[in-house]
């Protein structure tokens, strides 16, 4: 009950902040408004803050603030939002523009003067109304694909300048042609107690749709009995007219007997429990089967507040002999919905289910620890959405492994918050700890990511949220570089942008710095096109041979340097 009147006073709050805001904000881009992702689309590891508005597939188009106010924020980071820029206005909202390429006039100079003042591409400077004010319909900065961006586009958001949280910018009027109805793929039925069960078994049942427009049902033959505490859960995604991208969907409404007993509707998201994602959808599934399937009840870890009208936080119970009426709703933002009715058989005849707790449980809310001759493993209190068994197993080293690999529960368990993991490192020289790097690996153990660790006292500690299989690689080898469209000796008769490859094989790039003439000069990363570049508008223009020494080092201090000249 607190949590509904909670999240009540909370939709009130945040309704009440757009209604009552004069809030008359234009486009940020002057070509129609086309969507590659919209607001609370189901990513990994968090909802979507915004909206990602196309480019027709270009950079470098102009992107303008919605409305007047002051720079309150500009960053420029390797992976994320890449290049951002955010604008505070007076109506109690701040405006977020992601992913450009440049950005305009006097920001691009801030931005260059902090990155040389600092020496460092990357960096995160939150300014005053004292600084850099701007009009409505004013250039702020251009369209481009830096950060995490996988494709050209401007990922934009609204913000409560206040809370900080994003609110979806769907609220504010911006026009995105939809008549499109969502579409229902799958239910998902799920026993929430030992003694429940699903047809007969303690186990979930997915079940699939078919339906044209905005009817669904059960795929024909499929029976459902039930008894004891239940879970349920739908699969659906939704179009935008003319697009070719699934898109997320504004709300679920579930009823048992025309009764709602749980609401979910994306009105606005609190970053802190941005992650509680991993709650609200079948984690197994999503990650494992790619069936996004987002839960009609709540796991206790579950911290979202864009729930409502949930009633036993919706875990509903079958206990008699009955036939039980269901029925979802499913709407996007512009109203279109879609129903699916289906109806469940209750029985009064409970399972008998006796079931063995692992020898080690993890619980919900509280510190875990674990510790045995390979690994030991800190869990803190925010780590967990529910209780879970903890099952670790060994296979031997292989390849370039320095340990055994050690598999902790598996890929498709999901953690909250960021587990403390160490290896022993007693065992390898202390040349070769030096130089030691957590990986983990995937099903087929390929490495996923490098995670890093700190040595010290014979044990690598990092910190990662994620189960599945770890290992120690050391690794000896610097980083490779090699010029992509720079010609050593060449002549440059203006200005351009000089890009080179670059890569680390284990731990990945660290540091990345260019010298010219001896004089420090800002190289920029893309980490997901593995190649830097710099510009020559920094460099004396003398029709003389200018010299470049460009210095790389990996994240345990494995150093490469390359030297070359110019003429410019």
């Amino acid at each position: 009950m607190k949590f509904i009147i909670a999240t009540f006073f909370y939709l009130i709050v945040c309704f009440t902040a757009v209604s009552q805001s004069t809030t008359n904000f234009r486009s940020p881009m002057d070509i129609p408004l086309q969507l590659s992702g919209n607001f609370g689309e189901l990513r990994r590891g968090h909802f979507h803050a915004g909206l990602d508005i196309r480019t027709q597939g270009k950079v470098g188009l102009p992107i303008y603030a919605i409305d007047s106010g002051y720079v309150s924020r500009i960053a420029v980071s390797e992976g994320g939002y890449g290049k951002v820029i955010y604008i505070t206005h007076p109506n109690g909202f701040t405006s977020v523009y992601a992913h450009l390429r440049k950005f305009y006039g006097s920001f691009q100079g801030l931005a260059r003067d902090i990155q040389y003042g600092q020496q460092v591409f990357q960096f995160d400077s939150s300014l005053t109304e004292t600084n850099l004010t701007v009009a409505k319909g004013d250039i702020i900065g251009y369209s481009g694909n830096t950060g995490g961006s996988a494709g050209p586009h401007l990922h934009f958001e609204i913000r409560n300048t206040k809370t900080k949280h994003p609110i979806n910018p769907l609220l504010f009027g911006f026009e995105i042609k939809d008549n499109i109805a969502p579409k229902i793929y799958a239910i998902g039925i799920y026993p929430l107690s030992t003694t429940s069960n699903v047809n007969g078994k303690n186990e979930k049942r997915i079940l699939k749709t078919v339906g044209n427009g905005k009817q669904f049902e059960l795929e024909a033959g499929q029976y459902i009995s039930v008894n004891g505490k239940i879970g349920f859960g739908i699969y659906t995604r939704d179009k935008f007219t003319g697009s070719p991208f699934n898109f997320g969907i504004y709300s679920i409404e579930l009823f048992k007997e025309n009764q709602l007993v749980y609401k979910h509707q994306l009105d606005s998201l609190d970053f802190d429990h941005s992650r509680c994602i991993n709650a609200h959808m079948d984690f197994h599934e999503a990650t494992k089967k790619s069936r996004k399937i987002q839960r009609s009840y709540l796991l206790p870890g579950n911290k979202l507040n864009t729930y409502s009208d949930v009633i036993n936080n919706g875990e509903l119970f079958f206990l008699k002999d009955d036939t039980v009426a269901m029925k979802y709703i499913i709407r996007d933002y512009n109203g279109n919905s879609s129903v699916i009715n289906f109806k469940v058989m209750s029985n009064s005849n409970s399972l008998s289910y006796s079931q063995t707790e692992p020898l080690t449980m993890l619980r919900y809310g509280k510190e875990n620890q674990y510790k045995d001759s390979t690994v030991s493993i800190n869990f803190p209190a925010t780590c967990l959405y529910q209780n879970t068994p903890l099952n670790i197993s060994y296979a031997p080293a292989i390849g370039r492994c320095a340990t055994p690999i050690a598999h902790i529960n598996s890929l498709f368990d999901p953690l909250n918050d960021y587990m403390d993991l160490g290896f022993n490192l007693s065992h390898l020289p202390l040349e070769d700890q030096k130089k030691a790097v957590v990986v983990s690996l995937n099903e087929k153990m390929q490495v996923l990511a490098a995670e890093g660790g700190k040595v010290e006292s014979n044990q690598i500690t990092c910190k990662t949220r994620s189960f599945g299989p770890y290992t120690v690689f050391i690794d000896q080898n610097p980083p490779k570089i090699s010029a992509k469209n720079f010609i050593p000796g060449a002549t440059y008769q203006s200005s351009k942008r000089l890009y080179f490859r670059c890569s680390d094989d284990i731990s990945g790039l660290g540091r990345y710095e260019a010298f010219i003439d001896g004089k420090w000069t800002l190289v920029e990363y893309e980490k997901n096109r593995k190649q830097l570049f710099f510009e020559l508008d920094k460099v004396e223009k003398s029709n003389s041979i200018h010299t470049l020494k460009i210095v790389l080092s990996d994240k345990v201090g494995n150093t490469r340097e390359y030297e070359s000249s110019f003429i410019y």
